[in-house]
């Protein structure tokens, strides 16, 4: 009897010390499944911490707006930019200081209720959804310029005011998402025929998005 107790204490002070990596069960199958799923699931949480903490934004902006219906703002615009008056896009360069890749596979914006978001490329002065999305080489960096590939934000009404900021979640291949403050500005000088790769894009397409 006395030996009983003494085993039934050991085993308990063992469960006491397995560092809450899996509950202690008399099946020991369990309890190994259990061990080996805990591994993975703590290995992945870390693997998407990584990434997050590898990459950045550096100098990065979105474009300001005015709101669809200020009829003040939008007195000179021509019929066709009034076409693209829900639209802006965002821009800056990626910054990955892992030693891995990292795939930025598409954005959004929880500031911008509504709105459609993309990630775009621009090709012959033609802008469209970049398939597969980013890729930032290990220890490199990604240009999002405007008239190349860039953060796009459609069918959205609202202003975007210069001096305000959005909040945009960059979601990875791995499942993680970075969640990152960008601050808009008004385009900056040199930048200002950004407009007209627009003018080849098919608005009707991303209505329903």
């Amino acid at each position: 009897m006395l030996n009983s107790k003494k085993s039934i204490a050991l085993a308990a002070a063992l469960c006491a010390g397995s560092l809450g990596l899996a509950a202690c069960s008399n099946d020991g199958d369990s309890t190994s499944t259990s061990t080996t799923t805990s591994a993975v699931e703590s290995t992945t949480a870390v693997e998407a911490d990584n990434s997050a903490a590898a990459i950045q934004l550096v100098d990065g902006y979105c474009r300001a707006k005015a709101a669809v219906d200020d009829t003040d703002a939008h007195e000179h615009m021509t019929e066709k930019d009034m076409k693209h008056a829900d639209m802006t896009a965002c821009f800056g360069q990626f910054k990955n200081m892992s030693d891995k890749d990292i795939n930025v596979v598409s954005f959004s914006s929880p500031t911008l209720e509504g709105a459609s978001t993309e990630l775009h490329e621009t090709v012959d002065g033609m802008m469209r959804e970049k398939e597969g999305g980013f890729t930032i080489p290990a220890g490199g960096t990604y240009d999002l310029v405007p008239g190349g590939d860039h953060l796009m934000i459609m069918n959205y009404p609202g202003a975007i005011p210069a001096g305000d900021s959005l909040t945009v979640e960059l979601k990875l291949d791995n499942g993680s998402t970075i969640t990152t403050e960008i601050p808009v500005r008004e385009q900056p000088s040199g930048e200002e025929n950004y407009a007209g790769d627009m003018d080849n894009m098919d608005h009707g397409d991303h209505a329903g998005h």
